[in-house]
């Protein structure tokens, strides 16, 4: 992996990046790469995709890349205090005024999204049903990104189109020689998983039928398709007459105090 991902994402794919290569077709093969659950986007970022159309649901993720595709080091300067640390005073002023400006889409706001990122506890991304930032302060040090990471991400998102969508908006834009990596936001594994609160509308079992029923239109008009998923027996079920692979990592989710492992499955549709 030479690029890093500028956030901590649930479901990054940064241990994961070399196994589930081999699963991707050549470069020289794809017309179009789509990728509509982007995320820390270290799949997106380590590829040579020509022609990408990136999106994601979640509004200010989506105008952090924006802002780096555009103007890095804008965005950068406005980090550049905190890179020395953040302490817990700061933090919850920023969230505060995160959450007072939550409709303001600028270079400020996305530097204030990777700062929270970075230094709330766990890494998580949480929002409350009005749509507002509420995980606590966690850490002093935030690994921030530097100004030649942003700018590495920078030179590659130049290849790519940036959209804030749902994942079911590319149904009716691919082809048949393009490519769909799906790295939808995993099913419950535990009554207390969070890993669905990405926005304020969550991200649902009826979600997950969503996923598959595109999965299968995408696989019957015969346009290449990864799909990620934790290995549960329902998603195994559900998939049963697609490729099923195992991903030889695991990773650790934390459910009711303890440290639950789950292996990963990357699902082909050819």
């Amino acid at each position: 992996m030479k690029i890093k991902p500028f956030i901590r994402w649930a479901g990054g794919k940064q241990n994961q990046y070399s196994q589930l290569l081999q699963y991707f077709p050549k470069e020289k093969n794809v017309n179009k790469y789509y990728e509509p659950f982007l995320g820390g986007g270290t799949m997106f970022l380590n590829t040579k995709y020509g022609d990408c159309h990136i999106s994601d649901s979640n509004r200010h993720l989506i105008n952090v890349y924006q802002k780096i595709q555009v103007n890095p080091f804008k965005l950068f300067n406005h980090l550049e205090t905190y890179q020395n640390g953040i302490t817990e005073h700061e933090y919850y002023v920023l969230r505060n005024e995160f959450n007072s400006k939550k409709y303001n889409f600028t270079y400020k706001n996305a530097a204030i999204f990777i700062l929270l990122n970075k230094s709330s506890f766990n890494g998580v991304y949480r929002v409350n049903m009005k749509g507002e930032y509420n995980v606590p302060f966690g850490k002093t040090k935030p690994s921030l990104p530097s100004m030649e990471q942003l700018q590495l991400v920078s030179d590659r998102l130049q290849s790519a189109t940036i959209d804030y969508h749902s994942f079911e908006e590319i149904h009716d834009k691919v082809q048949i020689d393009d490519f769909v990596y799906l790295d939808p936001p995993y099913p419950p594994i535990s009554d207390t998983s969070s890993f669905q609160h990405y926005t304020k509308t969550r991200f649902h079992l009826n979600d997950q039928e969503r996923v598959f029923c595109l999965f299968e239109s995408l696989s019957e008009r015969n346009v290449r398709t990864v799909l990620s998923y934790p290995d549960l027996p329902i998603i195994r079920k559900t998939y049963e007459e697609y490729n099923i692979n195992e991903l030889p990592t695991f990773r650790s989710v934390k459910s009711k105090g303890k440290q639950v492992k789950i292996k990963e499955l990357v699902i082909c549709n050819f």
